[in-house]
């Protein structure tokens, strides 16, 4: 009963952090006036119960300067908005160019859909706010926290609580010693998809931190008396940690349900120390990686950990699952966190993080770390020159069955061949930022937020790369391709991923009770191509 108990404390523990930042009241301290020393810049796909969309006719519709009109191709994208209190509103549309045409194609995807659903209304006048007015106790008050309620917040919630509930399921199902590991498999890869949807609640809950918290009644609007705000940098920060957090650990938990699928499943709540010696000995290449393998090697005279409990068949079926799982993880990523929050999220950053000094303090570390994520796209060249190799070597030895067993550097080739002149040019106008500012508040906006898709981008697609040993390994399972040449290289750089005592049958070698071999079916099935192993 202590097991259990540790085990559902542990990740009541690890979960409390979320549900502690999603249930979090703000107070009026918590935020600061948009005046001209420090202008609040937003944008807005979706309209809320006390602001509309940021879109070209809501804009138009309002008494704001348009200082960068749209045109044809602009008109269905939102427009960014820079508000001071007592000097009105101004916006601008996007200025269009060769290296921020795929940014602004991620940036049309959820525009099309708002566009057609976007009510009509005028942005809240400001006009005769002044910054005395805007900071009476009265109007700071009457703030509404539109962080505090929506079906972003509510649905991450939601998914962080059952996320824990079924985490706690499975590590007492698997402590229990009576449930079969497929069932408990099934059980995380469930708590996973929690997880998952979590993150890019948290996301879309995020992006409403970066954008303007109005306080305003319809009697103070017909007089131009609605005051915007922004929240302190802290509290900015705070609301993004969440997401970042998820975003990590659910594609290290992916990686995490691929080898244990292989090699056993594992207790979620328990961090164990184990000595160097053992982890040495069993995985001396990755010393610091992970320890799911098909078993420890320490101390001679110990019985050997007991043999895994899927068979081959199982094994393939969860991670056909888990495969068609990441494809919808990476569709996601590239259709709403990268169109809907990258953008808005990093151009928030930079706000922050161009306003605050180089130190030692929490400002001064975010500021380091938002220089870092700006230079990030200039990686994306060593990603491009990969691929670019990995086709072409592929291509000179007819090795067909090699390209098609992963598919990944073919697939991103086309985003890399696009996607790094864009970084290259946006990296040189957002960098310099940190220092000095050269162009206009809102058209800086736009470069930062076009810069943002493409640092999300690449940060996907590297988490994703690195997962990729993986999904290379799990294929010495996967009957559906042949093992390619690349495949079995990668196998002999982590021999602790290996069975150490059973070798991959031959594609027609059929033994019965042996975990690896192939079926009957499976061993009728043509080979694609003509590919071997």
């Amino acid at each position: 009963m202590l097991h259990y108990l540790k085990c559902m404390m542990l990740t009541g523990l690890t979960s409390y952090p979320f549900v502690a930042v999603f249930i979090e009241q703000r107070k009026p301290s918590d935020y600061v006036a948009c005046t001209a020393e420090a202008a609040c810049c937003f944008i807005r796909y979706f309209e809320t119960s006390d602001m509309p969309a940021t879109t070209v006719l809501n804009v138009e519709r309002s008494a704001v300067n348009i200082t960068s009109a749209a045109s044809g191709w602009s008109s269905w994208l939102p427009m960014y908005v820079s508000v001071e209190n007592g000097h009105g509103i101004r916006a601008a549309s996007p200025s269009l160019s060769l290296f921020n045409s795929i940014p602004l194609l991620y940036a049309y995807l959820p525009a099309f859909f708002s566009f057609q659903v976007a009510k009509v209304a005028a942005l809240p006048s400001n006009e005769y706010a002044t910054k005395g007015y805007c900071h009476e106790p009265a109007s700071l008050d009457s703030i509404r926290d539109h962080l505090g309620g929506g079906p972003c917040r509510n649905i991450s919630l939601a998914c962080v609580l059952l996320w824990t509930l079924l985490k706690v399921l499975h590590d007492w199902a698997l402590l229990s010693g009576k449930v079969e590991e497929r069932l408990t498999l099934k059980i995380g890869i469930a708590s996973w998809i929690l997880q998952a949807v979590a993150c890019i609640g948290a996301f879309l809950w995020a992006v409403g931190a970066s954008e303007v918290f109005i306080s305003t009644s319809v009697e103070r609007e017909s007089e131009g008396l609605a005051c915007y705000y922004q929240l302190q940098p802290a509290n900015v920060l705070l609301t993004l940690a969440p997401a970042c957090l998820l975003w990590y650990t659910t594609q290290s938990k992916l990686t995490s349900l691929m080898l244990s699928v292989l090699h056993g499943d594992y207790l979620y709540a328990v961090v164990y120390d184990v000595p160097f010696r053992v982890v040495h000995a069993t995985a001396p290449l990755h010393p610091t990686g992970s320890l799911l393998t098909i078993g420890l090697h320490g101390d001679r005279y110990r019985a050997p950990a007991p043999r895994p409990q899927l068979n081959s068949d199982e094994k393939r079926q969860l991670f056909y699952l888990l495969r068609k799982l990441r494809w919808a993880w990476i569709f996601v990523q590239h259709t709403i966190v990268a169109t809907l929050a990258s953008g808005p999220l990093f151009c928030m950053m930079m706000a922050v993080a161009t306003t605050a000094e180089w130190s030692f303090q929490v400002m001064g570390v975010m500021k380091c770390a938002t220089l870092l994520a700006a230079v990030s796209p200039l990686g994306l060249c060593l990603r491009f020159n990969y691929s670019v190799s990995y086709w072409r070597n592929r291509m000179i030895q007819g090795d067909f069955c090699a390209i098609l067993s992963d598919l990944s550097p073919l697939c991103d080739l086309f985003w890399y061949l696009l996607l790094w002149p864009c970084g290259i040019s946006s990296t040189l106008r957002v960098v310099p930022a940190f220092w000095h500012h050269r162009e206009d508040v809102l058209q800086e906006c736009w470069t930062w937020s076009c810069h943002g898709i493409a640092v999300f981008v690449f940060a996907a697609l590297l988490l994703d790369y690195v997962n990729r040993p993986v999904r290379l390994l799990i294929g010495y399972y996967d009957y559906g391709w042949w093992v390619s040449q690349e495949a079995l290289q990668w196998l002999e750089q982590y021999p602790e991923w290996k069975h150490p005592t059973i070798p991959r049958p031959k594609p027609f070698d059929v033994e019965d009770n042996d975990e690896t071999s192939p079926s009957a079916e499976e061993s009728e099935r043509l080979t694609l191509l003509g590919c071997r192993a």
